[in-house]
Formats: C-alpha cells, structure tokens, sequence
C-alpha cells in the first residue's frame, strides 16, 4: 500500500501548480489520466486478474504514465506554436532546455516501469517436478521435456548437464541445459547449480536441476516469473534521466554570470588578477604590480624629486622575479609600518 501511494504521487505532484492550483484546472488535467487508470483496471478484471494490489497497481501505472506524457505533449505544442518548430523539433527543444523538469519526468517513467515489473511477482508461478527420459510437463502454457543429460569429469569438478526442451502451443521455442556442478575433490563434496533461464518481455522462465535418484529420475525446480525484464528496463531509463538532469546546461552558466556578475578584482600579485578580457591582461596585471609596488615602497621616499618613481620601479622588478613575492610584501610592510611608528611609541616598546 505504501508504494501504491508513493506511485500515485509521482503521478499527481506534476500537476498540483504551485499555490496556483484551481478545481477548473485539477478537472482539466485529472480526467483523462483517471479515465485510462479507470479504463486499465477495468481491462485487467475482464481478462481473469483477481490480484486486487496487482489490479490497483496497473491501473495507478497507467494513471501516472498518462500525466507523464500529457506533460511532454502539452509543452511541445506550447514551443511550436510559439517558435513555429516541428513536433519532435520541440519536443527536442523543450527538453534541452529545460533539463530538470523532463529529466525528472524521463526518471518517473524509469520509476514506473520498474514498478510494473515488481507487480508482475504477484503471478509467479513455482512447480517442483520428477522426471525421467521422454516425460514432459506443463507449467503456464509452457510444455517441458526432459531429454536427457550428460556428464563431464574435470580436473576440479564434475559436470552434470540436463538437456529440457521447451515448447507452446506444439512448437519449440528453444532448448535448456541446467546444470550441477560437484567438487569432488573438497572434503564437503560442494554443489552448485547453474540456473537455466529464458528471459522475455512478458516473463522468465527459470529452471534449475536438483539431483537424480537411483532409478535415473532427474529432479527439477521451475519459476515462472512475469515482467521481470521491465525491472531492468525501468532502471535504464532511470538511469538515462538521472543523466538528462545532471547534465550540464552552458545556458545556465550564462544566466548565472549575468545575475552574480563577474567576480571581483583582488591586486594581490600579477598572477592572481581575473582580467575581463584577454586584451587587457597584460595591461592589468602592470597596474596590479605598480599599485603592489607603491605600497610596498619606503615611506620615506620623498615625493618631490621623483625618487619614489625609482623606489615603485625596483619594486617591481623584485616582485616580477621574486618566487615568494608574497613573503617580501609582507616583510616591507612590516618595515614600513616600523618607521612610522613615533618616537614616543618606539620608547615604550622598548620599555615593555
């Protein structure tokens, strides 16, 4: 009952708008999907499904595949009448450019087909049978004959190889070899057995070999398992949702550029300024460097008879050949901060 509630909600949360939910538009979007819902368990009790889960589940499964797609086919015809594009050429469109919203909707679909396999356990079947050369048995519309076995010694193990044959409705749709593995050289005599499977879109068929008795009656164990390969399906196109939504979006890095704005200049060395343009690196990395070189220059430079032009130039040319220029503008700050401290303050230092 709890993923029955958790699957209709995967359905129902795509159309609740946002504080915008009125009861016109939940009649507008709500009657079609529960129509078909309505229609699918219908259809399910009319061809002998008495599984009342199994029947609530197909018909939910029904209901949320429908509100899916009415999604994806409500903004394509939204986009081509706006942009004059084609129906896939929309479709295409719409989920480019909004990669969250119908990579999630992909990733529901992956959900519910995976849900569908799991309904699919409330028909398995399960058949424990005896057998020897030429007998036959049925289980679900399938006819099985034992046609025999064979057996392999290797150097670790020994080999036992069932051959079944598989047929419906008087024609053969292949052959099964399960089979039982023995390592007779550990002192347990361990066994293990090698599971023959025939895998379809509508069911599996599982069929494994027990042992034999003295008389040669083999004994076999037979699943039929419906919609297990949905299961698998459903995680594939999971997983391909997962990857539509983290995708990365090149419009998305633009939009956020324009909102945040460049990031912000720091003057802490030639190396670490985020020039705007190419053009002007060269540019502002020399003003970066005369702004750092000024203010690392001494104090006391008189500023009249153009020395402190000197004192700015040498301090470039130490910060541009400098390995740790950050070092050396932290040792002449200090320096400079030193000789401007007063006399008065100078002397209680030293007293202190």
């Amino acid at each position: 009952p709890i993923g029955l509630a958790l699957m209709l909600l995967t359905g129902v949360g795509p159309l609740l708008a946002w504080r915008k939910t009125s009861p016109a538009g939940l009649k507008r979007h709500f009657t079609w999907p529960s129509i078909v819902a309505l229609v699918t368990a219908t259809t399910c009790v009319a061809f002998g499904i008495r599984d009342v889960y199994a029947t609530i589940s197909f018909g939910i499964c029904a209901f949320v595949i429908v509100t899916i797609f009415s999604e994806f086919h409500r903004g394509a015809i939204a986009r081509g009448s706006s942009s004059n594009e084609s129906y896939l050429r929309a479709l295409w469109t719409l989920c480019g450019r909004n990669k969250r919203r119908y990579g999630g909707y992909i990733a529901h679909f992956g959900f519910v087909l995976i849900f569908i396999g799991f309904t699919g356990n409330a028909f398995n079947e399960m058949r424990e049978v005896s057998l020897k050369k030429g007998d036959s048995f049925e289980i679900s519309g399938y006819r099985i004959d034992y046609e025999g076995y064979d057996f392999h010694r290797g150097p670790m193990r020994e080999i036992i190889q069932t051959q079944l044959g598989v047929y419906v409705g008087g024609s053969r749709l292949g052959t099964l070899f399960p089979e039982q593995h023995i390592y007779y050289k550990r002192p347990d005599q361990q066994r293990t057995t090698e599971v023959a499977v025939r895998s379809g879109l509508r069911e599996d068929l599982y069929v494994l070999y027990e042992g034999q008795s003295q008389d040669g009656s083999a004994f076999f164990t037979v699943y039929v398992n419906p919609l297990v390969m949905w299961v698998w399906i459903g995680a594939w196109v999971l997983t391909a949702g997962m990857v539509v939504v983290i995708w990365p979006d090149k419009r998305e890095k633009i939009r956020r550029r324009r909102l945040t704005g460049a990031p912000p200049q720091r003057f802490l060395g030639p190396e670490l300024t985020t020039p705007d343009t190419t053009a002007d690196q060269p540019r502002q990395q020399e003003g970066n460097a005369m702004l750092l070189a000024f203010s690392v220059a001494p104090s006391g430079t008189g500023r009249s008879d153009g020395s402190v032009h000197e004192a700015v130039a040498a301090a470039v040319e130490d910060l541009h050949h400098s390995p740790n220029w950050l070092s050396m503008l932290a040792g002449r700050l200090l320096d400079r901060d030193h000789q401007r401290r007063r006399p008065g303050d100078q002397r209680r230092s030293a007293r202190h």
